[in-house]
C-alpha cells in the first residue's frame, strides 16, 4: 500500500471539528470553480482521471516545478476527497531535514477558513493526531516527503508575507 493511501486511511472520516465546520464559512473551501482546486500529492491524480465531477490541471508552483491541481464541482462524498482536503486546515511543521515536528494551521487557508485564525487546540484532538500521523507516513516516502517540503515552503512564504 502506498504512502498516500495509508495517510488517507489514517485520517479516515475525521474532520477538523466534531460538527460540520462548513457551517462556519458556508463551505468556502469547497467552493468549486475552474480556477480553484486542491493540489494533489504525487500519484494521487490516478484516482481522479476520467471521474465525473473532477478535472485535473497541470500547474507550476512558485518553485518552478510542476504539480497537479484537482478542480471539483464544489461537492463530493467525503470518501472521494483528496488528501489535501482531508488535512485542511493543517500543514506539517518540518525540521530542516524534513522530519515532522508536528502540525500547525495552514496560513494559505486564512482567506477561506475561520479555523485558521484560532488555535489548533480548538480542533478535534483525534483529527490533529491523525493528520500529524498522516504527515509522518508521507514524510517516510521520498517522493511524498519532497512534496511535503514543497508545500511547507509555499506555506512559509505566505506566513512571511502576511504574518
Amino acid at each position: 500500500m502506498d504512502a498516500v493511501t495509508r495517510a488517507v486511511q489514517r485520517i479516515g472520516a475525521l474532520t477538523p471539528l466534531k460538527t460540520d465546520c462548513g457551517r462556519l464559512c458556508g463551505a468556502a473551501c469547497c467552493g468549486g470553480g475552474a480556477e480553484e482546486g486542491m493540489l494533489l500529492f504525487p500519484g494521487e491524480e490516478a484516482f481522479y482521471q476520467g471521474r465525473e465531477g473532477f478535472a485535473l490541471r497541470e500547474v507550476t508552483l512558485e518553485d518552478g516545478l510542476p504539480a497537479v491541481l484537482l478542480v471539483c464541482s464544489g461537492s463530493c462524498r467525503r470518501e472521494e476527497r483528496p488528501l489535501g482536503c482531508r488535512m485542511f486546515p493543517l500543514m506539517p511543521r518540518l525540521a530542516r531535514d524534513g522530519t515532522i515536528l508536528g502540525v500547525r494551521m495552514d496560513a494559505r487557508g486564512r482567506p477561506l477558513c475561520p479555523l485558521t485564525h484560532g488555535p489548533k487546540a480548538a480542533l478535534d484532538p483525534a483529527f490533529l493526531a491523525a493528520v500529524e500521523e498522516a504527515c509522518r507516513i508521507l514524510a517516510e516516502d521520498p517522493r511524498q516527503g519532497a512534496f511535503l517540503r514543497r508545500l511547507a515552503a509555499q506555506e512559509r512564504a505566505v506566513r512571511r508575507l502576511f504574518g
